[in-house]
């Protein structure tokens, strides 16, 4: 007599095999490290010019930052505050009313009045982020705690994301 119910044999964890996976993800870790070293230095130069620290020098005891780099980074940004706008649009005519759907999704989601949704907000913080390092991370994911939908926008921290070394520009690569 057949069944409907099927098993589908899951592979044991032995302490092995997770020693060789902590294994490799540290070496990973340790590999994008050493390899974005270089570019967080660069980068920390900018920050200090935006921040207005400068190294301590003995003989000029006038050693003062003008706030070039800081103007110049807020102007850049009063120019691209504009939230970013998406428009769906059907490639078919068949897909006319899922493309209506997606739109209102996305209309809803970026006018959210959740108060940990902040999209705007989130967007300069990623433009800031963009303008000082000249990258911006974003991580866009859905969620159903408590058997609602929700979704969930956030900026990465570019100290804080880490990645294949020779991935290249193209994050699937990675």
């Amino acid at each position: 007599m057949l069944s409907n119910s099927f098993t589908v044999p899951v592979p044991t964890l032995t302490r092995e095999l997770a020693d060789k996976i902590a294994y490799a993800a540290a070496r990973q870790l340790e590999t994008s490290i050493n390899y974005k070293a270089p570019r967080l230095a660069l980068i920390k130069e900018n920050e200090d010019l935006y921040a207005g620290v400068v190294e301590r020098q003995l003989n000029n005891p006038f050693n003062e930052c003008f706030p070039f780099m800081s103007g110049a980074v807020e102007h850049f940004l009063s120019k691209i505050d504009d939230a970013p706008r998406v428009r769906y649009k059907a490639r078919r005519d068949a897909a006319y009313k899922t493309a209506q759907k997606v739109q209102a999704a996305w209309d809803q989601f970026v006018q959210s009045p959740m108060p940990d949704a902040k999209f705007r907000y989130k967007d300069r913080v990623g433009k800031k982020l963009a303008l000082m390092s000249g990258r911006a991370v974003h991580k866009i994911f859905t969620e159903r705690p408590e058997a609602r939908f929700r979704s969930v926008f956030s900026t990465v921290d570019y100290k804080l994301f880490h990645c294949q070394p020779d991935g290249g520009g193209h994050l699937e690569d990675h």
